[in-house]
């Protein structure tokens, strides 16, 4: 928001801590009713003729909001929803969960630049059968070999420091401990009982709401503030099955019951009696006790009886022991990626191969020619693979389940493909609606234009290389609206070519780079 109209600058704290109560929902309804709330707030204050313009760029904002991102799948990926979903499912706290995709891209550089590399013929493409034989008898294997090797080194280093002074602050003695995801269950505790205390005399508590699964509530904090000075909202779950859980820092760190759970639990409570008492009809009068377990071995059994993790950490263990030598037979190990290639070609999920194909038959008159230096496999010493700090240790480790109720479940993959179809639908959407708005001016100019004028003017090839990329656009959003059911039956629609048509003519290589070569100094008197 730009200007300096009345009102602007609140407007503007307002949508600021919008957008960060967006971030840290955890309901997808919770986050429409934010939405919902500040509409209804800049629609009262666009009442008031003082205000309405800085009222009228804020609607703008929240509409813009409310368009782009806030469709649920793609409201799941980017909330502290997807971060609880993803701390359930790999078992660590939610301060842990890794906000970037660096490593992945660390890896992914890795795995084609140096894993893959050497495969490569030429700089071509993998063949698929290929690809997989690589990754299930080289690839995966030396990555285990490595972490192997790499342990054994750790660990006989350790036992030729072991006793000397300061061995444990040099070595790191956190690289053992195990990984825990923090559960709720109530013991005594004074302090957090008397901090609860005040967080209802202060009236710190939000009204609750009744999910499917539980009840949640927001506390703000009476401590912690943001950069505006507003007072930090946690969000708390309390769930019908004794699972309860807080995004609050003490709660990450500390698990039981922080001061915020149990304020929740006597705010619930306290209006279960009142409704009760004065004969309300309120939802929260029929929903069933919430007790949580009074220790925390307690909650740990209570949560794998419920889910039973078991299944994932066998899988894990199972994937830990891939065997590293290359040469013995891989057994399951090929089944298994035979089936994942097999369903990934049935269900079309690499589309047609044909042009893999032609391109390797063109290829194959060039590959010999090229200097094979490049081609060499790499040695076990190349394969410098990810840090093993990252490596998650299984022993001792107790699995966080994925929740099944619908305030913190996280549907992997379908959402998190389907949020990203939408992320990107939405941002070519918006580039869409950029250029039809400079449509107007060029029309303007066009008519000013002659073909005498163009035909001489330098500017000719540009304006030649603009039609050419309006037509081809024109002709791949006509083949996208052609096959979706939402396009209206007044508009015409073009014929175009359907996907799975190949052309007969062969698509020309482009030429090769050369070699770098390296020349000497000339000490001619040229």
């Amino acid at each position: 928001m730009r200007g300096d109209v009345p009102g602007q600058k609140a407007i503007r704290e307002s949508l600021v801590t919008l957008e960060r109560q967006l971030v840290e929902s955890t309901s997808f309804d919770a986050a429409q009713n934010l939405i919902d709330n500040e509409v209804s707030t800049l629609n009262q204050i666009a009442s008031n003729g003082m205000y309405a313009s800085a009222a009228g760029k804020g609607l703008t904002h929240v509409q813009y909001l409310k368009t782009y991102w806030m469709t649920q799948a793609l409201w799941e990926s980017w909330s502290d929803h997807a971060r609880v979903s993803a701390a359930a499912l790999i078992g660590i706290a939610i301060n842990r969960v890794v906000m970037t995709n660096n490593h992945l891209e660390s890896f992914n550089g890795l795995l084609k630049q140096k894993l893959l590399k050497g495969y490569a013929r030429g700089g071509r493409r993998i063949r698929v059968d290929i690809l997989v034989f690589m990754l299930a008898t080289k690839v995966a294997q030396s990555i285990f070999q490595r972490r192997k090797l790499e342990e054994e080194e750790r660990n006989m280093l350790r036992k030729a420091l072991e006793g000397v002074p300061g061995v444990v602050s040099l070595l790191g003695n956190n690289a053992n401990r195990a990984i825990e995801a923090p559960v709720a269950y109530l013991s005594p505790d004074k302090t957090r009982d008397n901090e609860a205390q005040l967080l209802l005399q202060q009236n710190r508590l939000s009204h609750p709401t009744i999910h499917g699964g539980g009840i949640q509530l927001t506390c703000w904090s009476t401590q912690s503030v943001d950069a505006q000075g507003a007072p930090i909202g946690y969000n708390i779950w309390l769930g019908f099955n004794g699972i309860a859980l807080c995004i609050c820092p003490d709660f990450q760190r500390r698990g039981g019951a922080c001061k915020h759970m149990r304020a929740a639990l006597l705010q619930v409570q306290a209006i279960k009696l009142w409704a009760r008492q004065y004969q309300i009809d309120n939802p929260i009068v029929y929903a069933p006790e919430i007790e949580l377990p009074v220790s925390k071995n307690a909650a740990i059994r209570m949560i794998a009886a419920q889910y039973r993790s078991d299944g994932r950490i066998a899988a894990h263990r199972e994937a830990a022991s891939v065997r590293s030598n290359a040469g013995e037979p891989a057994g399951d190990m090929f089944a298994q990626a035979t089936r994942h290639v097999n369903e990934a070609l049935q269900g079309d999920f690499l589309g047609s191969l044909n042009d893999v194909e032609g391109e390797e038959c063109e290829s194959d008159s060039t590959a010999d020619d090229i200097d094979t230096e490049e081609e060499t496999e790499l040695s076990g010493d190349d394969l410098a693979l990810w840090p093993n700090d990252d490596e998650v240790r299984l022993n001792n480790t107790f699995n966080w389940p994925a929740l099944t109720s619908p305030f913190w479940v996280l549907q992997f993959p379908s959402n998190s493909a389907q949020g990203f179809a939408e992320q990107v639908t939405a941002r070519t959407t918006y580039d869409i609606k950029r250029h039809l708005k400079l449509l107007p001016d060029i029309h303007a100019g066009l008519d000013h234009i002659t073909r005498r004028a163009l035909g001489s003017s330098l500017h000719r090839s540009t304006y030649e290389q603009y039609a050419n990329e309006l037509e081809a656009t024109a002709a791949r959003i006509r083949g996208l609206l052609s096959h979706s059911a939402s396009v209206p039956a007044s508009q015409p629609r073009t014929q175009t070519p359907a996907p799975t048509q190949h052309s007969t003519r062969a698509t020309l290589l482009p030429p090769s780079p050369e070699r770098r070569q390296y020349r000497k100094n000339s000490r001619s008197f040229h």
